[in-house]
């Protein structure tokens, strides 16, 4: 990324990028010409570090704009931004009808615990209260619903305009902060795992939208 390029500098795409505000607690969207959180023309770097740095692993952020907010990774807020990118559209002007999508997700644990091992979670979860729930990855379990929720609602407002890339991962995997050079090829393993599971949706998605788009220039 070239030092010093500023949102504003593009022009051939439209972004949209989250970060969240944690102590106004408000979702933050950087847009290239539209929007007022975008109106300060910050650069991409500062973007970037704001709507990535996850809480404990990387350091809040302050705008360097008038308000001086602090914000963190845009996770926090919603950690599927599909929803968002669809209302943004619409914003734009477009129809539900015009919109196709590809949404690319990170992965999730695989479900490798067996009956017994659930009730026994789900029986001690009863007497967790927040140091127990916060110790077993409630924040995880809320990133989770968040993705969950979004990639439904999308689903029920495209149909077959929308294709989900997603899948499970072995919880080795699963760590944000390693970068080992076994732990990247084990990650591209299972990236051309989930390729040859979703390039038939995928290569349908974009036939079928070449086609509409022709008949409709006809």
């Amino acid at each position: 990324m070239a030092e010093g390029i500023r949102i504003n500098d593009i022009k051939d795409k439209h972004l949209l990028i989250l970060a969240y505000d944690f102590i106004n607690r408000e979702l933050i969207t950087f847009k290239n010409g539209r929007g007022h959180d975008a109106s300060y023309n910050p650069t991409l770097a500062e973007i970037c570090d704001s709507a990535t740095a996850a809480p404990t692993l990387y350091p809040p952020v302050r705008t360097t704009d008038a308000t001086g907010r602090w914000l963190i990774d845009g996770a926090i807020a919603t950690n599927d931004p599909s929803l968002c990118a669809i209302t943004e559209a619409l914003a734009m002007g477009y129809t539900i009808n015009d919109i196709w999508m590809l949404s690319m997700g990170t992965g999730r644990p695989v479900q490798d615990l067996s009956q017994k091992q659930q009730d026994k979670i789900g029986s001690a979860s009863r007497d967790w209260g927040i140091v127990g729930w916060l110790s077993n990855g409630l924040l995880d379990h809320m990133l989770s619903a968040s993705s969950a929720v979004s990639a439904h609602q999308c689903s029920q407002l495209l149909g077959s305009r929308y294709v989900r890339v997603d899948g499970t991962l072995p919880r080795s995997l699963m760590k944000l902060d390693e970068t080992s050079h076994a732990y990247v090829k084990n990650m591209k393993g299972e990236a051309s795992r989930w390729y040859e599971m979703f390039h038939r949706d995928i290569t349908s998605m974009v036939d079928n939208f070449t086609k509409e788009k022709s008949s409709a220039s006809d």
